[in-house]
């Protein structure tokens, strides 16, 4: 959805600086080529960039804010329709499973399952 907003973000500020005199192009147009930069940004970060990471006995969510949980310290996994909550002591870290392809989807569902809670 990112790519395909700011796909229409873009040509929203290519049609209005090609059709619009140099004179009139407003702060508008500026705002439309930085929406289109942005979208796209996301995009490239989203495509490009792993979701969540489980390495060194830690697991890593990157997207869109990098948080860290080590696997020893893990007190509770909530699994719920579309995702995880591991909450640790004083942290908690939400994994959305429609980010993740379905080979790795496999994957993670087998080593949450095969996870010893600290008690």
């Amino acid at each position: 959805m990112n790519l395909i907003a700011g796909v229409i973000w873009s040509i929203i500020a290519i049609l209005n600086i090609v059709f619009k005199d140099k004179s009139q192009i407003s702060f508008l147009t500026f705002g439309w080529i930085i929406l289109a930069v942005l979208y796209l940004g996301l995009y490239f970060v989203q495509r490009f960039t792993a979701y969540m990471t489980i390495e060194n006995n830690v697991i890593s969510k990157l997207i869109p804010l990098p948080r860290h949980i080590a696997i020893q310290d893990i007190t509770e996994i909530k699994k719920f329709k579309h995702g995880y909550k591991i909450i640790s002591d004083g942290k908690t870290l939400a994994i959305n499973t429609e980010m993740i392809n379905e080979d790795d989807l496999i994957t993670l569902n087998t080593y949450l399952d095969g996870i010893q809670l600290k008690a």
